[in-house]
């Protein structure tokens, strides 16, 4: 309540305050109804499986639904390690989990690959109140600049403004701009105008235009360049790469990168590669958009990137909102926080799931600990 009185007041140019959004991510613990939680006598936070598959069934059929009162899982929407049964799965995987830098990382990785749906509710319960996407491993600081590639609702930017402290830059980049971002996050852009920049176009490998499907909600489909896809609108819009951004904003330092374009992020990596060479910032770079960027994204940056360490995590109950962070060795690491517990109260793991897992687990131990 004071922080609300001071908002209607005016916020001081020195000062931004951050409260929880009412409105955000449908997996995030803002959304999660506090009636599913419970309590038991010995203090432990606990989630009922059955009661969450009940509130899965009530957000749509794009995560499943309830059949004769039998709750079936969108499987489309897990286990994506699945299928790279025809690629070099065993090498790449393998390269990625070598290359990370902690077992909660490696630990991640797998269960968000091969774990089945109750695997991945239980890992993303456990972390539920423990963190902020985009924002684990990394720093930001007052008077870093910070590149924002996808906007949309915007909910981290009054986060990394707070930390910002008012000095800096934010440069916040999508196709669409901050059309789209919450009343509050506009207002938190707008007490602090000097440090934000926005820019419309889309992340690209190239300079020029793109055509790009946008759905009704008004996220651009970057990966989907000059696909017909029925239903959605398509629009073209200019599209540059960050190398050319940064240069014309004759910005003398990057210091932190996160990317999350729905799909482009490969092509907008190699329109950074002068960037990242330069500066070495802090990467956030969302790899679950597409089933092979869980496993090409990660050693694209691997060759861009040497010197840095390697960290993952993953914020869903899908296989969505999965999260590469790479951090060069000169900067500090921001380790994961873990203070609240959030426990699935189901301990059975189906044998299918067993079948498919156990010969990842016979080359990765981590994989054994996943659930």
């Amino acid at each position: 309540m004071v922080a609300a009185r001071e908002l209607e007041r005016g916020v001081p140019a020195d000062r931004i305050i951050v409260m929880p959004t009412v409105h955000t991510a449908y997996w995030d613990y803002w959304s999660l109804p506090l009636d599913l939680i419970e309590t038991p006598a010995d203090g432990r936070l606990s989630l009922g499986r059955h009661r969450f598959e009940r509130h899965l069934a009530g957000m749509g059929d794009f995560f499943g639904r309830l059949e004769d009162g039998v709750y079936k899982n969108a499987t489309e929407r897990y286990r994506p390690g699945l299928s790279l049964g025809k690629h070099d799965a065993a090498g790449a995987i393998g390269r990625v989990i070598g290359a990370l830098g902690d077992d909660d990382s490696r630990r991640d990785y797998v269960t968000v690959l091969f774990g089945e749906p109750h695997v991945v509710w239980r890992s993303w319960a456990r972390n539920l109140f423990n963190h902020l996407e985009y924002t684990d491993y990394v720093s930001i600081a007052p008077g870093d600049v910070v590149l924002n590639c996808g906007v949309h609702g915007g909910g981290e930017i009054p986060y990394f403004l707070a930390a910002m402290q008012g000095q800096g830059k934010l440069v916040n980049l999508d196709p669409l701009g901050c059309q789209y971002v919450s009343p509050y996050t506009t207002t938190c852009l707008s007490t602090h105008a000097s440090a934000g920049i926005e820019l419309a176009v889309a992340l690209h490998d190239q300079d020029g235009e793109l055509e790009l499907p946008v759905d009704a909600g008004g996220m651009a489909a970057g990966g989907r360049a000059g696909e017909r896809i029925p239903g959605l609108v398509h629009r073209t819009f200019p599209c540059r790469r960050i190398d050319a951004i940064v240069q014309e904003l004759r910005l003398d330092r990057v210091d932190y990168i996160k990317m999350d374009i729905e799909g482009a992020e490969p092509q907008a990596i190699r329109g950074a590669a002068a960037t990242i060479s330069r500066f070495r910032p802090q990467l956030a770079i969302s790899i679950y958009h597409e089933h092979r960027h869980f496993w090409e994204i990660p050693l694209q940056l691997f060759e861009l990137c040497p010197g840095y360490r390697f960290f993952l995590k993953h914020y869903h109950f899908i296989a969505n909102e999965t999260v590469l962070y790479a951090v060069p060795s000169e900067r500090p690491i921001r380790p994961r926080r873990s203070s609240i517990s959030l426990a699935l109260e189901d301990d059975c793991v189906g044998a299918s799931s067993e079948v498919a897992r156990s010969k990842w687990s016979r080359l990765w131990p981590w994989s054994r600990s996943a659930t």
